[in-house]
Parts: structure tokens; C-alpha cells; sequence
């Protein structure tokens, strides 16, 4: 086809295409689709990002995401508010949506109609993100040793996964400290910690119990999760893609026919060097391979993206190596 007529200035793309002219405003969905489409040259793909209905339906699962009435519906069913509004913001965010399709897919497995209701609610806290297999990550306090803090019995050292009978647990949201292990956003799991340490779990929605009504739906009952590792910097609030070398895994739900990125999950390297130095010695080191140590032997999530520069991520190494 021939090179459509185009301009970019710092909020808008004005765009004629087959005689009509179109203008894009920064922060509508299908901006940045729009300007990657035209920046690359992938002129087909302009009529995907005319419209945000248009973005929205050619996003993610074959077309089985559209915009009805501003709200978005997933086969025929709306979906929650919650994630429309992380779908909005991820195809803003040129982000890739499969994982809301995972996550939808591992929430019909949730028995309880109520655990699914309560999730929403949880969710809307700021860095509970979803990973691309349709999980979501969440924070836990611990003691220093990694046990939990309740009875010391229970162990929380990155790789492990805890489980229970879910019949075992309370799914009583009225009841705010009971059966089951408990997670919840960034601010409850500092304060549960107090002098120890906040982990970094994943939780399959599906093994979701319950969301008691106190600390605003900051903290729920799940009878499942994985430690992922420690907790390095607040995490994003839409989707989470660590590079490789990071302790998050993907796996996407089973009997799906859909595919997901694979994450690379690099081994531990030989860092041990690294064990006993103190700060200055540790400033001489290079950035790359203090993330290495931080991501690997560590297993810090997030370590790549701990904003502050060379001594914040050395801050958080010299907190999680005690």
C-alpha cells in the first residue's frame, strides 16, 4: 500500500488514511499501537488503532475482547471493572493483554462465587500486578529466618510453595485474622513484617479463599502460593515481565490453546564473592553484575528496576543478604 500521510507532534498523531483524516491524543489506548504501527512501518496494521474499539478487538485473544458501550467484554461477557480498567491501561501502555485472558481462564477454576468477587476488590491496590500466565503477584511479611511470624513453622525462603486444603481455611470475610495463609498489597505486609522481611509471592487465582473486609481489602486468605522471591521495589500495577536472570517463572493455565511468552529463568551465578563485601567494595563492582547477584543468589524480584541508581540496589543487598 502506499505511505499514508502522517504527523507526530508531542501529544498528537494526526493521520489521513484513505481520504479521512484521524487525530490520536496521547493517553487515548490505541496511541501508542498507532505510533509503533506507523514508526515501524507496519502501515497494514493501521486500521487496528484507529479506533480504541478497534484496538481492543484485535487485541490479545483472536478478537474475543471488544468494546461495548466503554465497556469491555471477553466472549460475550462483561467483564468486571477492574479489568477493564487494567486493559485500558495496558494497551495505553502498548502493553500485551494475554494475561487477562490467562487470568479470566484461571478464575472460572475458583470455586467460590464469593472468593471471586472479593478478588476484585483486592486488585485494585496499586502493584498487584498479573504475570503473563495469568497469576498474580502479591507481598508477605516474615520473620527474618523466613518463617512465618503466626506459628514459626511454616518456611518462606524464595522457591517454595506452601499449600493447605482450601477447606482448611476460613472464607468468613468477617473474620479478619484466621485460618490460612495470608497475603496482601505492599502496606500490609511492611507493617505485618515489622523488623523482618517482605517476600514476593504468586497466587493463582484460582487458589484464592478469601478477602476479609478489614485493612480495606488490603490482605486475603489463600490456600495456595509460591514464594518468588525478596521484595526489592514496589511492583507495577498492570502486567509483570522480569528479564532473565529474575526467580519468576511462567506457566500458562492448562487445556488452552492460547501461547504466552516464555520467561527464561537463568540458574544461579557465581557470586559468593560478593557475600562478605561492604559498600565500597560493592560500589567498585559493575551495575550488570550487581543485578546478577541481587536477581540470582539473592533473588531479589525487581532488581533490574529498583530506581535510584548503583547505591539503592546495593542498600537493598546489604537488606536481604543479613
Amino acid at each position: 500500500m502506499n505511505t499514508p500521510s502522517f504527523t507526530f507532534s508531542t501529544d498528537t498523531i494526526t493521520l489521513v488514511y484513505e481520504g479521512k483524516t484521524h487525530v490520536v491524543k496521547r493517553g487515548s489506548p490505541n496511541f501508542e499501537g498507532l505510533r509503533q504501527a506507523l514508526t515501524e512501518k507496519r502501515f497494514k496494521d493501521i486500521p487496528k488503532y484507529l479506533t480504541v474499539a478497534q484496538t481492543i478487538k484485535s487485541w490479545g485473544n483472536h478478537g474475543e475482547f471488544t468494546l461495548v458501550d466503554n465497556n469491555v467484554v471477553y466472549k460475550g461477557e462483561p467483564l468486571p471493572d477492574v479489568l477493564t480498567k487494567r486493559i485500558m491501561n495496558m494497551v495505553t501502555n502498548g502493553n500485551n493483554p494475554i494475561s487477562i485472558c490467562f487470568f479470566w481462564e484461571r478464575l472460572q477454576k475458583n470455586p467460590s462465587f464469593r472468593s471471586v468477587r472479593q478478588l476484585f476488590g483486592f486488585l485494585e491496590h496499586m502493584g498487584i500486578p498479573l504475570t503473563p500466565d495469568g497469576c498474580f503477584l502479591a507481598y508477605k511479611g516474615v520473620k527474618s529466618d523466613y518463617k512465618d511470624i503466626h506459628s514459626g513453622q511454616f518456611d518462606n525462603k524464595p522457591g517454595q510453595t506452601l499449600e493447605m486444603p482450601r477447606n482448611k481455611i476460613s472464607d468468613d470475610p468477617d473474620l479478619p485474622c484466621h485460618e490460612g495463609f495470608h497475603v496482601g498489597d505492599l502496606s500490609y505486609a511492611q507493617k505485618f513484617a515489622g523488623t523482618g522481611r517482605v517476600v514476593i509471592v504468586k497466587v493463582d487465582p484460582e487458589h484464592v479463599v478469601c478477602v476479609p473486609k478489614d485493612e480495606s481489602q488490603k490482605k486475603m486468605r489463600v490456600c495456595r502460593y509460591e514464594v518468588l522471591g525478596n521484595y526489592g521495589t514496589k511492583l507495577p500495577d498492570t502486567t509483570y515481565e522480569e528479564d532473565s536472570g529474575s526467580p519468576v517463572k511462567t506457566t500458562p493455565p492448562k487445556k488452552t490453546k492460547e501461547k504466552t511468552p516464555k520467561t527464561t529463568v537463568a540458574k544461579s551465578g557465581n557470586w559468593t564473592h560478593f557475600d562478605k563485601m561492604d559498600m565500597p567494595k560493592l560500589l567498585d563492582q559493575s551495575l550488570e553484575s550487581l543485578r546478577k547477584y541481587a536477581a540470582l543468589d539473592l533473588k531479589i524480584v525487581g532488581a533490574s528496576k529498583i530506581p535510584g541508581g548503583k547505591v539503592a540496589l546495593i542498600n537493598a543487598i546489604l537488606k536481604n543478604r543479613s
